[in-house]
């Protein structure tokens, strides 16, 4: 039974709540709605559900009716709303990283969407189509962040890649120069994603710094542009922070 005391807040109310702040352009109340849905899925009795989960389960491999799945018109529809309760702590972050990613926070939304994955989902809870649906678009949303905003440690990954990337010996990483380090098989995943973010950032990285002659063409991004843009970044992102 759910402990005595005060009442449980339905975190679904929260999400609604929130997506409805979201579309009259209330950021604020918005985010604060997403957070209260994480907090009130974090309280849910979870350990409860399961086990009343396993009873039903348990009803169903033993060929017994109980009152539970006599009342219930379809045993699957019990079944994914207990799945989608138990994955409510996942599946409101996800929502908050999705919020953060549609309002331009990027970090905040990578950030938060490592949070979902750390508290992770239980293999069961797969079953649920809902469930499923939101574990691959927050597997989708990660690999696009990465992209976007790259590795935690992208300037340790340059320095450690820029003589690989660096063909011409220029002091400069151009965009050619990417696109080839892209087909380089020998390069780890770590290293293609801090590629796949420059590309995708190209232009902003590479003007971070006036590391360039006024007079010379852009000749790509340099240590000290990605040193530059990362320090921005950071100072954003500190900024952001609640």
């Amino acid at each position: 039974m759910a402990k005595q005391g005060k009442a449980l807040e339905d975190p679904f109310e929260h999400s609604r709540a929130a997506q409805k702040y979201e579309s009259a352009g209330d950021q604020y109340r918005a985010e604060e709605s997403f957070q209260k849905a994480i907090k009130h899925a974090d309280a849910l009795p979870l350990d409860e559900y399961r086990e009343n989960l396993a009873t039903v389960m348990k009803e169903l491999s033993k060929g017994r009716s109980s009152k539970l799945l006599e009342d219930a018109l379809d045993v699957e529809v019990v079944t994914n709303a207990y799945h989608e309760l138990i994955a409510m702590p996942f599946l409101t972050r996800v929502q908050l990283a999705g919020f953060y990613a549609r309002v331009g926070k990027c970090d905040l939304a990578r950030a938060t969407c490592r949070q979902a994955f750390e508290r992770g989902l239980e293999a069961e809870t797969l079953r649920c189509p809902t469930v499923a649906i939101m574990e691959r678009r927050a597997h989708q949303l990660a690999a696009a962040l990465e992209d976007m905003i790259g590795p935690q440690e992208s300037e340790r990954i340059f320095h450690e890649l820029f003589h690989r990337l660096d063909i011409n010996r220029d002091g400069y990483v151009d965009e050619d120069e990417l696109k080839k380090a892209l087909l380089d098989i020998d390069i780890d995943e770590e290293g293609h994603s801090l590629i796949r973010f420059l590309l995708h950032n190209y232009e902003t990285v590479m003007q971070s710094s006036k590391d360039q002659l006024w007079f010379a063409d852009y000749l790509g991004i340099s240590k000290s542009d990605l040193a530059s843009y990362q320090r921005r970044r950071d100072h954003q992102l500190r900024k952001f922070s609640p």
